[in-house]
């Protein structure tokens, strides 16, 4: 008989992440779990089985396989779709990741850090010249890695809501394939034209430099293009702008930890991977399907079926992390599994370190006295996106510096 498994996904509790997890970690961190349309996956809780998943060649990142795992009838027609590197295996994942590669390194970003200052300076500023309370989200969140996304694409910034309200499209679990899919179709026809621009005016940006090193020589077509950088952009809009907000709200309600920050602001850089641990926005990814039978710990996955990687579990597994379930600055958080692991690590790590890194001290510098404008009940948390986050953080103050 074939071992079924809970219903799945399962919903966060706010900060932290669903309940259930702490259960199978503890006693099944490889589990069976039930999709959408009845199907069979596997959910991996556990650090140590997740981290063995993502190195064995014996998965495929290959979405439009069939059997490959959804949490949903839109996310399939998607992944029908996308053809994106991070759904490629083996050589033709490295040819197109290195496309990219240079363009993430740690000599870019340190020449893109004054600009990314720049841009939080302002938006900053904007956003204090109002009468609070004010929605830190709408104000600030959003619109700052959507315009360091802009800088880097040499794109309007005007086209902002338009990239973000297909990327809702396609992330929203409870849109339907058709919406999922034109979302897609939406973003794609966009970055074409956006290509067509570049072509005709060149710039320095970043798909500037990818259309003169790939696309005139012939390398890549336009098609291909479009899929590798349209999946750039959308992704560099929509974690890190969650990740500001919901660290943003664990600081305020954690005051202890955020007096320590304060006091100390070297510790920074350490802060960050502790708040990526403990948050963990990226919740259903990454997913894999087994070519082979595959053994994850105790478990053997039958080949043709999908694995969930449950980063949100695998960050407070108490055998690498102790007192998981504590926010702590001072903790060495650097092993988490928030940007994923193996070949397929997610390629722009940097730049959202970055994006963190001069957001974070700038909103609490220049807002000493910041706190929330209600109670914690009044935030409402995105239950239904695959990317987790806030709807809205109403912020006040006292005062602030210019």
């Amino acid at each position: 008989m074939t071992e079924t498994g809970p219903r799945f996904p399962f919903e966060r509790d706010q900060l932290d992440p669903p309940r259930e997890y702490k259960d199978l970690r503890d006693n099944q961190p490889v589990s069976p779990v039930t999709l959408w349309d009845g199907s069979r996956a596997w959910l991996i809780t556990g650090y140590d089985e997740m981290r063995a998943a993502l190195s064995d060649p014996g998965f495929s990142s290959e979405m439009h396989r069939e059997g490959f795992p959804t949490i949903s009838e839109a996310r399939r027609a998607v992944d029908m779709k996308e053809r994106d590197f991070i759904g490629m295996d083996g050589a033709e994942h490295q040819r197109y990741r290195r496309m990219f590669t240079r363009e993430f390194t740690a000599k870019r970003m340190v020449a893109l850090r004054d600009s990314v200052e720049a841009i939080a300076d302002i938006l900053l500023t904007d956003m204090l010249r109002q009468e609070p309370p004010v929605d830190l989200v709408a104000e600030f969140s959003s619109k700052f890695p959507a315009l360091v996304m802009s800088r880097l694409f040499g794109a309007s910034f005007e086209d902002n809501e338009f990239i973000s309200a297909n990327g809702a499209a396609r992330h929203n679990m409870q849109s339907t394939p058709e919406e999922a899919a034109a979302g897609h179709e939406r973003t794609i026809a966009y970055v074409k034209r956006l290509i067509a621009q570049k072509l005709e005016n060149p710039a320095d940006d970043m798909l500037t430099r990818l259309i003169e090193q790939f696309l005139v020589p012939g390398e890549v077509t336009e098609d291909e293009l479009a899929e590798m950088a349209g999946f750039i952009f959308r992704a560099g809009h929509d974690t890190t702008a969650n990740m500001i907000s919901m660290s943003v709200l664990a600081l305020l309600v954690h005051p202890d930890q955020l007096r320590d920050l304060r006091d100390h602001p070297d510790l920074i850089n350490g802060a960050v991977e502790e708040l990526l641990r403990y948050l963990s926005p990226v919740q259903f990814v990454p997913r894999r399907l087994a070519l082979t039978d595959v053994q994850v710990g105790s478990v053997t996955i039958p080949a043709g079926e999908g694995i969930f990687n449950a980063a949100p579990s695998a960050n407070r597994d108490d055998r690498m992390f102790a007192h998981p379930d504590e926010l702590d600055l001072r903790r060495d958080a650097a092993r988490h599994l928030s940007f994923g692991y193996g070949v397929h690590q997610c390629l722009g790590q940097p730049l959202a370190r970055l994006e963190l890194q001069v957001a974070l001290p700038m909103i609490f510098d220049r807002i000493p006295t910041i706190r929330l404008a209600h109670d914690l009940s009044s935030v409402k948390f995105k239950t239904d996106m695959q990317v987790y986050g806030v709807y809205n953080l109403n912020i006040t103050w006292d005062g602030y510096r210019r």
